[in-house]
């Protein structure tokens, strides 16, 4: 990006200038506004918003919360309508779950990986999220032509992208029943997942607008392991570099993040209400994939 990494959002000069323009320009307010307008401690709230910095972002140490889940559900999967950037960061819960940067913390948020969306389209110059091109920002020119079913849909929904063919969300219903024990076996694994083809495919944008083959999210990550994509040895060894999630969404499913990846096992299962045996693994900015191994020798 165009600006120091270790710089807060609203300290370092170019990036608050950047951003500022790419959100006055779309919503007619700034990344400060927005936290003014719906915090509970507007002014602790932005304090802590102005230490934040991209390195906290990318590691997810920043100490803001993840998205309104049910604000989300309502809005794609009862109105099939687009979850943008700006309806996460609106409907975000902007009490910070510690301060930026406090060390041996972590939590996911998704609101965060938002903001860095709206860093790179205003590092860009576009003028709209909408016209930001995340495949050439997230895929290197020299490799692209191994990853041609990967996309990132702006708008419409899951079904209407080219070779797509299923787009599931986990049933809260039965995912509680799978945690508290009162649905079991295959039960489990059959009611879990609910169908969203038909529903809208932004998903937040870049936390969640990906639609790839496994196939592709497997080159991706093999890519990233052998130095393909990020060259940088210092970048790519600190991409690996984990550490537990400890406060807010899934704060006891063990899961652990680096400087963009997120992986976990085992008490992701339990906890979440995923088959036993099954096995999560993701970028939580770009790639997520879910393999099940069950007795049907898995999907």
């Amino acid at each position: 990006t165009a600006t120091r990494e270790e710089d807060g959002l609203l300290t370092d000069p170019v990036l608050r200038r950047n951003v500022k323009m790419l959100i006055s320009k779309e919503n007619g307010t700034t990344l400060k506004g927005i936290f003014q307008l719906t915090a509970s401690n507007p002014d602790q709230s932005v304090t802590y918003l102005s230490n934040v910095t991209v390195r906290q972002l990318l590691e997810m140490t920043s100490g803001l919360q993840d998205f309104d889940h049910m604000a989300f559900q309502h809005r794609t999967e009862y109105e099939s309508a687009t979850w943008t950037p700006y309806d996460v960061l609106y409907s975000l819960n902007k009490t910070f779950l510690f301060p930026p940067g406090t060390p041996g913390q972590k939590a996911y948020s998704a609101a965060g990986v938002e903001i860095l969306g709206l860093i790179l389209a205003s590092t860009a110059g576009v003028s709209s999220w909408e016209d930001y091109d995340q495949f050439k920002g997230a895929i290197p020119d020299a490799v692209t032509q191994y990853f041609n079913q990967t996309h990132f849909p702006t708008s419409g929904t899951c079904d209407q992208i080219p070779d797509m063919c299923e787009h599931y969300a986990i049933n809260d219903t039965t995912s509680l029943g799978c945690q508290n024990g009162s649905i079991t076996g295959l039960a489990c694994l059959e009611d879990l997942w609910i169908s969203m083809g038909n529903k809208n495919c932004v998903n937040g944008w870049t936390s969640g607008n990906l639609a790839s083959s496994t196939t592709d999210a497997a080159l991706f990550y093999n890519a990233l392991q052998n130095f393909n994509l990020i060259t940088d040895l210092r970048l790519n060894t600190e991409i690996f570099n984990f550490g537990p999630i400890t406060q807010g969404w899934c704060a006891t499913c063990n899961l652990q993040f680096s400087a963009g990846l997120l992986v976990g096992a085992a008490a992701v299962n339990s906890t979440l209400g995923y088959p036993q045996d099954s096995i999560f693994i993701g970028n939580g900015a770009a790639f997520t994939t879910y393999e099940h191994y069950g007795t049907n020798n898995g999907t």
